[in-house]
């Protein structure tokens, strides 16, 4: 599990939503269970989305593989916050 760390993403966490990358065979029901255990908050919800694996040539003319990843957005109860995604400390 990994915060995305990107000007979107501190911006929705302004409003409770906290973006991860997740391993591809996490269920939401993992995501919910990790996150909650990891920073002790309250999920309220999540949603998943997975960009699948895709292979391309290089410039050498080699097959490379970019592996799949899968984006977990995590909504928080009320007035709870991951003090990763503070944007006033960066």
């Amino acid at each position: 599990m990994k915060p995305i760390l990107t000007e979107k993403s501190l911006k929705d966490a302004a409003h409770g939503k906290y973006a991860f990358w997740v391993p591809v065979n996490w269920t939401k029901d993992i995501v919910k269970n990790e996150i909650s255990a990891a920073f002790k908050v309250h999920v309220r919800g999540v949603k998943t989305a997975t960009k699948k694996a895709s292979t391309h040539r290089s410039v050498q003319g080699k097959l490379q593989r970019t592996p799949a990843k899968k984006r977990a957005i995590v909504f928080l109860k009320d007035k709870e916050k991951i003090d990763l995604f503070d944007s006033e400390s960066k």
